[in-house]
């Protein structure tokens, strides 16, 4: 059997104990293993999409609330959905069936993120970004929405929170004694709000920097409240808790909403704290870091207690926590197949349950899903055991699970219609797996992998075989409701506003005692409905109406559509073909697209006309049908459009022909870069000869360009001759080899012969004739000066081709400089006001020997009877004196003494004999002696 429009499916899930290996602490195998479970797994929507989602659960009384959003417009929310996504809350009683559903919103994304009980009341939080239906969205882009609701699904009061041209959500809630306290995120900023019970604002506070800041979860403690989320601030209220990574934060507040104290995550990876849950001596907050899951426990003060991972190598995280007897249980996602979840991840990510010990030790854990995504995203406890809630993508469902010890299941009394699925679990044996068979297949049909749908009345008993000890065998007695099944056609009703339609329900058994059926609309504002089955048009728009039978509460639904009359619209085609007549509801538009065209040979449909002599067209844009309308075909004589693909050039504008004319060319078209040879036909082979080519139809003509080459010239400027190049439009090219130009170097190709913008070959692109122009740098080369013995003279650097200034002349003791050479032979003298630099040059300098100055004042005088005394001045810069004598003044002189004095006696000389004397000063350059002139001549007579 299908399953039945509620589509609710029961599933088994199977947990085990297993070491958990986490990034900080290693957990241990708990104490206490759990009996085997049994899990009941109902689907919500229609299966159609990948928008049905619960986000949270909650309990009230022997019931539970489940909210989220869908877009679904079948099964249980047929005729409910007012528009794209709705925030949706669905009520369910003990056994799984749902109680009612409503949806919240309007014509955009509408979401509800949380859910609260308050007393027999729920309250549900999210975001809305319509402006319509439900909803008038006074400020914001997307308003944070807080929604209270009655036992029975009606709206007590609604709030809406926002800022111009902003995101705002809330994504948590919970009572206090006096009201709410919301939490979630206000233009960019992390908010907590407080509401009274009539859903006032009492307070607001916010928290963040300059970046984006949220919270996700909130909490009420015995002196105030905890709020949990992520931060990418840096700045602001998280100004050194952070490190520029979204973060997940904690912050404390007291009852009037001031911070007590703030911590956050930390570290330089991702990490977001998703849901926070109180314990006896702190509270414990799951979430994100990284990859892994991630489960905390601070104590009173904000202080870390202990901190775990759960994950492998792929992508895992906790979304919601919840406490149980022993510990805490976590719900989230997981992708990993590895590490925690070895074997567990059947594709893609999978819903994660993991039970905790107090201490944060792994109880048992547990994946379900299919080859996409599915996850849950909250999770809760009753009396019975545990309830999550969340999607799967991989069925396209909403999904809520309803999890038992197998131990306090004495039997499954059902719906009729359902279908489900058992598997049990043997926490010592995860990969056990029973195989079932039922008692009566006519009653409880039990099909592949545990499977069964419930398609009779009575009682069944399934037998389930373990696939791993035949001998292992558990018995599920099934009892099936009382029931009276009720069928509705399938068919929407259509009404007009003010008419009535009659609705008859089908029932069966035919026999049953108590056939009665209890009619209701899902919105009486657009149709009641009586207790007959009889339904009246109020206003226009869609509503459910279902009949419920009084015993066991079957339901069947029907879609009611209602509309403003209908008139007829008759079409005239004045001689072309015929159009049959359409009806529309009253004040429709219509276009040509709702109507077939007419035809008539040798003309073109003009549209349509409200008059016979086809004066007043009928405007598609604008005009409305009110009444019964007759309209007229106008025809034009038959013309062809005939456009002019510019294939990238200029836009050609389109002319118009009648059948079987010529064209005149238009303008030709300009594209740069490009030279137009000419329009063409659809192939792009033939050409269009306008002289003869003639019109036949619409007709669409391509111009054909030919790709224009492009010649770039290269002025070397004074530099060696380099060869212009061609190359096509929008081309780069290559560099050329450099010029080359004696005393410069080559310092690259320029747009300008200023040399201010440079060509870059890797990029630029000719697009025309182009003339490049060399850019030299002067070379600069060294004068070098070798003194040859003198002083130091310091080398000059000057310009290629250029004259230089002769240095200061270097000194050399004994020596007179003579000037700066060529070489070093000294052959060639340097012109320094006309020999030009033209590369690296040596000048050597040219000295000659000073000669030391002649002796003066010499004088002779008569010392004895045979010795005279010849005396002269001394002379500076000498090495030495050399004294000559002869007989006669002009005889031949003779040395006689070598001295350094400048007096020397001459003895042993003839008496009556006059002696002549003259005297010379040298000095030693090296051995070489160098001489002054001669003296004058003294002479004495003894």
């Amino acid at each position: 059997m299908m399953k039945t429009t509620f589509k609710i499916v029961l599933i088994c899930l199977l947990f085990f104990s297993t070491s958990n290996l986490t990034s900080f602490i290693q957990t241990v195998k708990a104490a206490n293993e759990p009996s085997r479970m049994l899990g009941k797994l109902d689907m919500f929507g229609d299966g159609h999409s990948e928008r049905d989602h619960f986000n949270s659960v909650t309990v009230t009384g022997d019931d539970h609330v489940a909210v989220g959003y869908s877009d679904s417009t079948e099964g249980e929310l047929l005729g409910l959905n007012k528009g794209y996504e709705d925030a949706i809350i669905v009520k369910y009683g003990p056994n799984g069936n749902i109680k009612w559903t409503k949806t919240f919103g309007g014509s955009s994304g509408d979401a509800f993120n949380a859910v609260t009980t308050a007393g027999d009341s729920t309250v549900a939080v999210g975001y809305a970004a319509s402006n319509d239906g439900d909803l008038t969205l006074k400020e914001g882009y997307i308003n944070a929405i807080i929604v209270k609701y009655d036992r029975d699904g009606n709206v007590e009061w609604k709030n809406e929170l926002g800022s111009v041209n902003s995101k705002n959500s809330f994504n948590s809630v919970t009572a206090t004694s006096d009201g709410f306290i919301t939490a979630g995120y206000l233009n960019g900023d992390a908010v907590i709000v407080k509401y009274d019970n009539n859903g006032n604002q009492i307070w607001l506070k916010k928290f963040g920097g300059s970046e984006s800041d949220m919270f996700h979860s909130v909490i009420t403690t015995s002196d105030g409240y905890i709020a949990v989320g992520e931060t990418s601030s840096e700045d602001g209220d998280v100004t050194g808790l952070t490190e520029g990574f979204p973060t997940g934060f904690i912050v404390k507040y007291d009852v009037e909403g001031n911070v007590i104290w703030k911590k956050a995550y930390g570290g330089r990876l991702f990490s977001s704290y998703n849901s926070i849950i109180t314990t006896d001596d702190g509270v414990i907050i799951a979430g994100k870091a990284s990859s892994d899951a991630l489960i905390i426990k601070y104590d009173v003060n904000g202080n870390v207690v202990w901190k775990k991972t759960f994950g492998g190598s792929g992508s895992d995280g906790f979304n919601a926590v919840t406490p149980t007897s022993d510990g805490f249980l976590a719900a989230g996602g997981a992708f990993s197949n590895d590490g925690d979840l070895d074997h567990l991840n059947t594709d893609g990510e999978d819903a994660l349950l993991v039970q905790y010990d107090r201490d944060g030790n792994v109880v048992w854990k547990k994946t379900i899903g299919g080859s996409v995504y599915d996850e849950f995203n909250g999770v809760t406890t009753n009396e019975h055991g545990i309830l999550a809630v969340g999607s799967a993508a991989s069925d396209d469902y909403a999904i809520i699970l309803d999890l038992r010890p197998l131990n306090q299941i004495q039997q499954l009394t059902v719906d009729y219609g359902t279908d489900f699925k058992l598997v049990t679990v043997n926490p010592a044996d995860a990969s056990e797996t029973f195989h079932w068979t039922s008692s009566n297949q006519s009653i409880v049909y039990s099909y592949y992998n545990g499977g069964v749908s419930v398609i009779g009345p009575g009682s069944a008993v399934l037998e389930g075989v373990s696939t791993k000890n035949n001998e292992e065998k558990l018995t599920i007695p099934i009892v099936v409701n009382d029931y009276v099944k009720v069928t509705l056609p399938e068919d929407p009703l259509y009404l007009t506003i003010g008419t009535t339609g009659k609705l008859t329900a089908e029932v069966t058994p035919v026999d049953a005692s108590n056939q009665t059926i209890h009619w209701s609309s899902s919105n009486p504002s657009v149709a009641t409905v009586d207790s007959n089955g009889n339904v009246t048009a109020i206003q226009r728009g869609k509503v459910a109406v279902t009949a419920t039978s009084e015993v066991g509460e079957y339901k069947a639904r029907v879609l009611v559509i209602v509309s403003l009359p209908y008139h007829k619209v008759s079409f005239n085609s004045n001689g072309g073909s015929f159009v049959s007549d359409r009806y529309y509801e009253e004040g429709s538009l219509f276009d040509r697209l709702d109507i077939p065209q007419p035809t008539k040979t040798g003309y073109v449909f003009g549209g349509w006309y409200k008059d016979e002599n086809l004066t007043k067209p009928w405007y598609e844009s604008s005009d409305r049908v009110e009444s019964d309308t007759t309209l007229y075909a106008k025809w034009n004589i038959r013309s062809y459009r005939v456009d002019f693909n510019s294939t990238g050039g200029s836009l050609v504008s389109p002319t118009t022909a009648y059948e079987n004319t010529t064209i005149t060319a238009p303008t030709p078209p300009r594209r740069t870069g490009y030279t137009f040879a000419g329009w063409y036909k659809l192939n792009g082979t033939t050409p269009w000869v306008f002289s003869s080519d003639k019109i036949t139809a619409n007709t669409i003509l391509y111009a054909k360009w030919t790709l224009n080459r492009y010649t770039v010239s290269f002025n070397s400027t004074g530099g060696s001759q380099v060869n212009s190049m061609t190359t096509n439009y929008n081309t780069i090219i290559n560099a050329p080899t450099a010029p080359k130009r004696t005393g410069y170097t080559f310092s690259g190709w320029f747009k300008d012969s200023s040399g201010k913008t440079p060509w870059i070959f890797t990029s630029d692109k000719v697009t025309a004739n182009t003339t490049l122009y060399a850019k030299w740098t002067v070379n600069q080369y060294t004068v070098n000066f070798n003194s040859n013995g003198g002083s130091k003279v310091s080398a000059k650097t000057t310009d290629y081709n250029t004259t230089i200034t002769a240095p200061t002349a270097p000194k050399r003791t004994g020596y007179t400089f003579r000037g700066w050479y060529k070489e070093a032979s000294l052959k060639t003298p340097w012109n320094f006001s006309s020999n030009k630099v033209t590369t690296n040059t040596m000048l050597y300098a040219k000295w000659t020997v000073t000669t030391p100055p002649t002796p003066k004042s010499i004088v002779v005088t008569k010392s004895s009877s045979t010795s005279l005394k010849i005396v002269w001045s001394q002379v500076t810069g000498t090495s030495g004196y050399e004294l000559y004598r002869a007989t006669k003044s002009s005889g031949s002189y003779t040395l006689i003494k070598s001295t350094t004095s400048v007096q020397v006696t001459n003895s042993n000389l003839k008496r009556g004999s006059t002696y002549y004397y003259k005297v010379r000063a040298y000095k030693l350059v090296g051995t070489k002696k160098v001489y002054s002139g001669w003296s004058v001549i003294r002479s004495a007579k003894l």
